[in-house]
């Protein structure tokens, strides 16, 4: 039985010597518990468990011999050694060659806004004007004009055109907002407030692109009515539920009453390019609503035009 006991001490004295002795000290406690193991009179399991600690630290010794041959034959890194040999002449000279490296928070913010907002072109665009029509078309219960006569109102549409002229270096594009003032004599104006652009009824600002042609609507001529000044006006509808919300107006064009025979009137053309103002150009005009024709003025003339 005393035997026994002491098969089972040198087990666990094995192991602590392995867990505290260290590598090599448990590695050979463990090659001589093995060779006493090999006595006759060992029972089978003890020699088992001798086997798997002297097995376990032998793992151990290789793992720990190769971690150790790894970190001996590592070369020191390159910008270690350069950064402890700066330090040195640093100390020795008292002067720091490192470089000092400091960040404007100002400058950072200037590029970021500069990043957002677009480079605007050197030339500005231009809008020439191109020429005249009086077409006939119909009137709806919007005031809207169409091509269907069924249901609706014959008019007369006196109306003007304008190209975007190609420039280099100019905007690619512009968002071109239109007002009209009207010469009525003695000092009396009509003004249209927003300008109706026949491509795009429902679109107040008309996106030009360099090479386009668009018509603005002057005014519009009904058999009853007259001449009228044509233009757009919010109109209260209610409630309104729509997939952007819910809608208490909606804009449709509106009929403003002129005197009848000739009259000028100023073009006034506001263009934007990505919420910059880059047009802004007047066009004067004299038209004839009993010849129905429209003549292109310049300053001189229609300042001439108003004082008659």
């Amino acid at each position: 039985m005393s035997k026994f006991f002491r098969w089972v001490a040198s087990v666990f004295a094995e192991y602590w010597l392995l867990k505290v002795g260290g590598v090599v000290g448990g590695l050979a406690i463990s090659i001589v518990l093995l060779v006493f193991a090999t006595d006759g009179g060992v029972p089978w399991w003890i020699a088992i468990i001798y086997a798997a600690l002297t097995l376990q630290a032998l793992v151990v010794a290789t793992f720990g011999l190769s971690w150790l041959i790894k970190r001996h034959s590592k070369p020191e890194p390159a910008i270690e050694r350069h950064s402890s040999e700066q330090e040195m002449s640093q100390n020795q000279t008292g002067i720091n060659f490192q470089p000092q490296i400091t960040v404007n928070q100002n400058q950072n913010q200037q590029q970021s806004q500069s990043q957002q907002t677009p480079r605007l072109p050197n030339v500005p665009p231009k809008l020439e004007y191109v020429g005249w029509e009086f077409v006939e078309a119909y009137l709806n219960d919007h005031n809207r004009i169409v091509e269907v006569a069924l249901g609706n109102r014959p008019c007369i549409v006196a109306q003007v055109e304008f190209y975007m002229k190609p420039l280099i270096d100019s905007d690619p594009w512009t968002e071109v907002r239109s007002r009209i003032t009207f010469q009525l004599g003695e000092g009396r104006t009509r003004r249209v407030k927003d300008g109706v652009w026949r491509e795009q009824e429902h679109v107040i600002q008309m996106p030009f692109r360099s090479g386009d042609t668009r018509t603005l609507i002057i005014g519009v001529e009904l058999p009853d009515d007259g001449f009228n000044a044509y233009e757009y006006a919010a109109q209260e509808t209610g409630p309104v539920f729509t997939t952007r919300g819910v809608r208490t107006s909606i804009t449709f064009p509106r009929l403003l009453p002129l005197i009848h025979g000739e009259l000028g009137f100023v073009v006034h053309l506001v263009g934007k390019y990505h919420d910059t103002v880059r047009l802004d150009q007047n066009l004067y005009f004299k038209m004839s609503t009993a010849e129905r024709t429209i003549q292109r003025l310049n300053v001189v003339e229609m300042n001439m035009a108003d004082d008659s």
